[in-house]
């Protein structure tokens, strides 16, 4: 019976790391999960790309400005409120502004580069690119030139500090990176949860029945 309880907790566990990987404030999923993009070009090393789970490795400085930018994303429910030009962005590609996530986080650094670079990336999450956004002394601007070739990403970087990767989510799965369905919302995630918890509860209440059983016999 006491193994049957440890699945039950385990099952639990399982479930709510699977909630917590779900679409959070203006992202697709947690940023956490997706590793860095690949560097194309320019292929000498002079540039850095360094994912938002990989944060600790950054100065303090470069650290704390990344992570305020993920706060700011966090912390709106429609990006068009971090940048109005994603408004127009979205009307010229008949794109409803709520649809719009950030799908990447990553920080850009200089590792020796001069003067603005022409960066080309790939990454999974590039898939149904809309805009790129850098973010510069506390305020997201839109980088005008970014766009596909194909499926990599090709942008000049101007700024240097964390770049967030928006994505039309009506177009495909919320989470391509973590695999978890679109079908799987806030609501059915709740749903999971109380089932857990209700299955751990009858476990639990199972066991004390077992035992009062025992101890009346």
């Amino acid at each position: 019976m006491k193994k049957l309880l440890s699945v039950c907790l385990a099952l639990v566990m399982v479930i709510s790391f699977g909630v917590t990987a779900l679409a959070e404030g203006g992202f697709v999923s947690s940023p956490s999960g997706n590793p860095a993009p690949e560097i194309i070009r320019p292929s000498d090393g002079k540039i850095v790309i360094t994912p938002y789970s990989n944060r600790g490795q950054l100065s303090e400085a470069e650290r704390k400005n990344l992570e305020a930018a993920y706060n700011s994303i966090n912390g709106t429910e429609n990006l068009v409120d971090l940048n109005q030009g994603l408004k127009d962005i979205a009307k010229d590609k008949n794109i409803d502004p709520s649809n719009l996530a950030v799908s990447d986080l990553f920080n850009v650094s200089n590792n020796g580069a001069s003067g603005t670079q022409t960066l080309e990336l790939k990454a999974d999450t590039f898939k149904n690119f809309v805009a790129l956004m850098v973010y510069v002394n506390g305020e997201w601007k839109i980088v005008d030139d970014a766009k596909l070739q194909g499926t990599n990403l090709v942008f000049t970087a101007n700024y240097f500090g964390p770049y967030a990767v928006v994505v039309n989510t009506a177009d495909d799965t919320k989470s391509p990176q973590t695999g978890i369905n679109e079908a799987v919302q806030s609501s059915g995630a709740s749903l999971g949860i109380y089932g857990a918890l209700m299955l751990v509860s009858a476990c639990g209440a199972l066991l004390m029945w077992k035992k009062s059983k025992k101890y009346s016999a």
